[in-house]
C-alpha cells in the first residue's frame, strides 16, 4: 500500500493541508491527486479557511524528474492549481525552506502567503 504524502486536518473553522513527503516533497501524480482530493474534501467541511504547510524544511521542491520523459498523467498540476485558486474560501500558503517551480505555482495559486525569512521561491525552468 502506497504511503499518503499529503495530510488534511479540519482545526476549528481552519482546513489545514500538511505535504508530507521529506526530504523535499516533490510533486508527483500521487501528489497532484491527493491535493486535488483534499481541496475537493475542504468544500464538504464548514471552515472558513485553508492553509497549506509542509511537515519538512522544504515547502514543495517542484517536480518530480522521474516523470520527466513519460507521458502527462492526470490530473495535470494546471487543474490542481485551477481548482485551489477557485475556492471560494481564502487559501493562504505557510512558506519555510524552498517553494521552486510546482512548489511556487502552488503559494502562488492560494490568495496569501506567509514566508519565513529561510523562504525560498523560484521558478527554475522560466
Amino acid at each position: 500500500m502506497m504511503q499518503t504524502k499529503l495530510c488534511l486536518e479540519i482545526r476549528g473553522r481552519a482546513g489545514v493541508i500538511t505535504f508530507d513527503a521529506p526530504p523535499m516533497n516533490l510533486i508527483d501524480r500521487q501528489v497532484r491527486t491527493e491535493l486535488l482530493g483534499c481541496i475537493e474534501a475542504v468544500k464538504e467541511h464548514d471552515i472558513d479557511r485553508l492553509i497549506l504547510t509542509s511537515a519538512c524544511s522544504v515547502f514543495v521542491a517542484g517536480a518530480d524528474a522521474g516523470e520527466f520523459g513519460h507521458p502527462p498523467e492526470a490530473p495535470h498540476l494546471n487543474d490542481v492549481l485551477g481548482a485551489l485558486a477557485t475556492l471560494s474560501i481564502p487559501t493562504i500558503s505557510v512558506l519555510e525552506g524552498a517553494a521552486l517551480g510546482g512548489g511556487c505555482e502552488i503559494a502562488l495559486a492560494c490568495r496569501a502567503r506567509i514566508a519565513s525569512p529561510a523562504a525560498r521561491l523560484g521558478l527554475p525552468e522560466v
